[in-house]
């Protein structure tokens, strides 16, 4: 297929009602149509695309600012060729086409297309991903938003009970220990609380499997002096915290249940793939020979090892566990396939922002990222500097230079990042001591 012989160009304003479309096969003359949202609109969108080509669908290339959703997956499954901009590089495309700064969905989707057309290295192309990448981007994401619908439902219940039981908080300060959920459903009221009988107290404690506190602890906790409150704002804040309770409890197991789902799926990607046998092309199948006891063992020809999987080689990495390797996987598909350190700096918001002129420079942080890997780097740069003597040493190393525990955490995974590239390409695991001794040597 080439793409380099595009005879219509397309730029979608995409919306949640509806998308406004330019189509531009003349660029004196742009076709413009408004589609809603809905299967059979977007169904009719691909046929009217494919009727201006005569059916050949590769020979239109469509420009977006997202690069997933239900336009682009339906553009995709038609063969279609889809490119995704940043919607800032967007913003100053359109100063180009327009110096007054006027704006609408009209102006967008001709200066996608026109933009398209002139300026192709600006856009990514967007390529479909595989099943599996599929459903696991769709549970981590799924997890993402269970952890932080749980988050703030357990700091709606902290903010409760500072108010009217404060002595609760000394158990758990973010109020995201279930004995605290447990005691709030069994005395939801401080005076109620101070009633229960040790016996009570030690069965809770022990269908939690709970170890360290003992009963005898919680119950000189419950029994503190509570808060003197007006009459009846005690009953009222209690009742809104035992309300929170069932709330707290279904984010908790949904949060649970797909985060054994993301293991599972992270478990199958790092098993071995095996490489398929390729048989030599244009020589003829010999019948096999019948079996002779007496002859010697020929050598034939065996099966290739099953190679490393990028997910086995990315889970032994140190400082990755599941929810790293999980995001990396997903939203950083296309810069670890192609072994891209630059796009993976990038995109994890690792790589610096350099603002030169004349004499002047500036570096800053780059604000330009995907959060969900900024988040998974974060992560990994901190059980990098907890487990890995070579990335405390580096870390504490650029601290003592005077960065910031930002910056020096970013300093550690942008070296993390430049030997995961390493080992993505050798096909090796990560291996400590050759770290060491390499890390000696220079």
């Amino acid at each position: 297929m080439d793409t380099d012989c595009f005879s219509l160009y397309v730029g979608i304003d995409w919306g949640d009602a509806q998308h406004q479309v330019c189509m531009l096969s003349d660029p004196n003359h742009p076709k413009e149509l408004q589609v809603k949202h809905g299967g059979r609109a977007l169904a009719d969108l691909a046929m009217a695309l494919a009727h201006d080509v005569w059916g050949q669908n590769h020979r239109v290339a469509v420009a977006i600012e997202v690069d997933s959703g239900p336009v682009v997956e339906s553009l995709l499954l038609q063969g279609f060729a889809v490119y995704s901009i940043n919607p800032r590089q967007l913003d100053r495309l359109r100063d180009r086409y327009f110096p007054s700064g006027a704006k609408d969905d009209r102006r967008d989707a001709l200066v996608l297309a026109q933009s398209l057309r002139t300026d192709r290295q600006l856009f990514k192309r967007v390529e479909a991903d595989d099943p599996d990448t599929i459903t696991l981007r769709h549970v981590t994401r799924a997890r993402d938003e269970l952890q932080r619908s749980l988050q703030r439902t357990t700091n709606r219940l902290r903010n409760h009970l500072a108010q009217y039981f404060p002595a609760l908080l000394q158990l758990s300060p973010d109020a995201s220990d279930p004995l605290v959920w447990a005691l709030i459903e069994r005395a939801p009221d401080p005076e109620v609380a101070a009633k229960l009988s040790i016996v009570a107290i030690a069965k809770i404690v022990k269908d939690l499997r709970i170890r360290r506190v003992s009963p005898q602890q919680i119950r000189d906790v419950l029994r503190e002096p509570p808060v003197q409150l007006l009459p009846g704002a005690r009953q009222a804040l209690a009742q809104r915290a035992l309300t929170l309770i069932p709330q707290i409890r279904l984010f908790h197991e949904q949060f649970v249940e797909h985060t054994r789902a993301m293991e599972r799926q992270i478990a199958d990607r790092c098993q071995p793939v095996q490489e398929p046998v390729s048989e030599p092309a244009g020589e003829p199948a010999l019948e096999a020979p019948a079996p002779d006891q007496s002859s010697k063992p020929s050598d034939a020809p065996t099966s290739p090892a099953p190679r490393l999987s990028d997910a086995a080689i990315l889970r032994s990495m140190v400082g990755i566990g599941a929810y790293v390797l999980a995001v990396l996987l997903t939203e950083a598909t296309r810069a670890i396939a192609r072994r891209d350190l630059a796009a993976l700096r990038a995109q994890t918001g690792i790589a610096p922002v350099t603002r030169q002129s004349g004499h002047s420079l500036h570096v800053s942080m780059r604000r330009a990222c995907s959060w969900r890997l900024q988040k998974a780097a974060y992560c990994w740069g901190m059980a990098a500097i907890q487990n890995d003597p070579l990335s405390k040493a580096h870390y504490q190393r650029l601290r003592a230079s005077g960065h910031t525990h930002a910056r020096a955490l970013r300093g550690v995974v942008d070296r993390l990042l430049d030997v995961l590239i390493t080992m993505l390409r050798d096909g090796t695991l990560y291996d400590p001591e050759r770290r060491r001794e390499l890390q000696n040597a220079a």
